[in-house]
């Protein structure tokens, strides 16, 4: 993952926790903590786990920054094998079958092309 699309991800992970929380950029400790506690208060973990989990979150990756940082940079990325498409079956086998068509008639073509000059 480059450099750029990965900070990209990761103001985006910012931005939706500040948006969970209900605070602005640039908040204190103090206003995200307040934040957390409020949002906690309204949204119980009894009453709604999924919210209680993503404030939660929010607030872990607000709190400490730069350990939240340095686990997004060390989680490791799942391997996607680019030719399988788990929602659309049918088009990840055409796209294998004519990308290994294409790469099969390639050396050909060159060698060809290089005798018809």
């Amino acid at each position: 993952m480059s450099a750029r699309r990965w900070n990209s991800q990761l103001g985006a992970r910012f931005e939706h926790a500040r948006e969970a929380l209900g605070v602005q950029p640039g908040a204190s400790a103090s206003e995200i903590k307040a934040a957390y506690r409020r949002m906690i208060a309204r949204f119980p973990p009894d009453r709604d786990a999924e919210r209680f989990g993503a404030i939660r979150a929010a607030y872990e990756l607000l709190a400490d920054p730069i350990d939240a940082a340095e686990h997004l940079l060390v989680t490791p990325i799942p391997f996607v094998d680019p030719f399988e498409f788990p929602e659309i079956p049918k088009l990840g086998a055409l796209t294998r079958r004519v990308l290994e068509d294409a790469i099969g008639r390639l050396p050909a073509e060159l060698i060809g092309g290089f005798d018809d000059e």
